[in-house]
């Protein structure tokens, strides 16, 4: 190589330096695949947030890396305080951020929307809000502050452990907490459902009181409860108390209990215990999983909703235990395409996750900062034709008045610990 070629090759470097990002020590750099950081906020102590971009689609991309033991906690949030039962209580983001005084927040479960409840479980700040369903999966915050992505293990019952000679031991499993009533099932339900149980006459209902702080339900911690009265449907859900419902083979095991409290076979205290070792401070229910033990997990599924570009919204955790909140903006020509899931696997693996699970995506996705919406979701104001209108999928020519912000049924905010 002569002189003149050299001295060309370590000028090129040299202002390709130059455009380069400047990364401070400790600062996170961007992922690898063609991404750059054009945005970093760390004015909270222990929280990062990142916008990153690709030009290759394009795409945009909000994160938050919160660090474990820093004093910030990712807390679930219920949109209403309540799971809804039959009254659909959809909130916004920015309104469940700013209601927990958070720093940063995504929305998270899906909906079911004939119900308007949240499909999957729910820990709210530490209490057993609603049990799992078995085909969707959840992410979860333990209560040393461990995230993780799958499936939430469960269990819960109401006890008496007996006294030697005076009474015999007894156990009481449920089969749900605040989620319809099936078959020969055992639901406990809480003032986080709703005015009442709403059940029918084909069962039987125990009102109890919680007689010990820090009820109703708080994960993986047993409280006292007192029996008070035996009903047959729809009973009224008191701020003191919980509500035991069975049909079926569950009716006939509350109508045992009670006939036991009846002839004294029961201490005047029982005890209820949920224990849910994976998920004791928060968890939201999501699907699927996309990283698995730093893996991707591809879905051999061919449907659009595996396939196609959308809005994704992902929370995961990388190795050290920072856990990522992640929304992807889509359905924007213009700006931002979106990704598929085998996509957004990729992109929370480049950004060190080694567990992540997709949470409601399209038009709910939504990335608050400090109260306030920071990224572009999909559902638009737009002016077409002399017309303005809502448009969930605008094309280019589509002059853009404004994002709608979508109401959902769950969030994960970023709050002081």
């Amino acid at each position: 190589m002569n002189k003149r070629r050299l001295v060309g090759t370590i000028a090129s470097f040299a202002i390709a330096a130059l455009l380069l990002p400047i990364v401070t020590r400790g600062e996170t750099p961007a992922p690898a695949g063609g991404y750059r950081i054009v945005h970093r906020d760390t004015s909270v102590r222990g929280a990062e947030h990142l916008r990153i971009v690709r030009d290759d689609g394009p795409v945009v991309v909000n994160v938050v890396r919160v660090a474990r033991k820093s004093g910030l906690k990712v807390r679930a949030v219920l949109s209403g305080d309540r799971v809804a039962g039959g009254a659909p209580a959809y909130e916004h983001t920015t309104s469940m951020c700013q209601r927990v005084k958070c720093f940063f927040a995504v929305n998270a479960d899906f909906a079911n929307l004939a119900t308007g409840e949240p499909v999957g479980g729910a820990v709210i700040d530490g209490q057993f809000v609603r049990s799992p369903v078995p085909h969707h999966r959840q992410f979860m915050v333990s209560g040393d502050g461990r995230a993780s992505a799958g499936h939430m293990t469960w269990s819960g019952a109401v006890a008496d452990p007996g006294a030697l000679l005076v009474r015999q031991p007894f156990s009481l499993g449920f089969h749900g907490v605040n989620v319809a009533r099936q078959t020969d099932q055992v639901v406990l339900y809480t003032g986080h459902w709703a005015a009442s149980t709403g059940t029918d006459r084909a069962g039987v209902e125990i009102l109890a009181r919680v007689v010990e702080a820090g009820g109703p339900v708080p994960a993986s911690r047993t409280i006292a409860i007192e029996l008070v009265e035996l009903r047959s449907h729809d009973t009224p859900i008191p701020p003191w108390g919980i509500v035991l419902s069975g049909t079926g083979a569950g009716a006939r095991a509350l109508r045992d209990m009670w006939a036991r409290r009846d002839r004294g076979e029961l201490a005047p205290r029982l005890q209820l215990t949920v224990h849910a070792p994976d998920a004791e401070t928060a968890s939201v229910g999501g699907y699927p999983v996309l990283v698995e033990e730093g893996r991707p997990v591809y879905l051999s599924a061919n449907d659009g909703f595996t396939r196609s570009r959308h809005p994704r919204t992902i929370a995961g955790r990388t190795s050290d235990g920072t856990i990522l909140l992640v929304t992807v903006d889509g359905r924007q020509p213009c700006c931002s395409i979106g990704m598929t899931l085998p996509e957004a696997a990729d992109l929370m693996i480049a950004l060190g996750a080694v567990e992540a699970v997709n949470l409601d995506g399209g038009g709910s996705t939504t990335f608050v900062a400090h109260g306030v919406m920071v990224n572009h979701p999909s559902t638009q104001i737009v002016f077409r034709d002399g017309r303005t209108m809502v448009d969930g999928t605008p094309t280019k020519s589509d002059l853009v008045l404004a994002h709608l912000q979508r109401p959902v049924t769950t969030a994960l905010a970023v709050v002081r610990g």
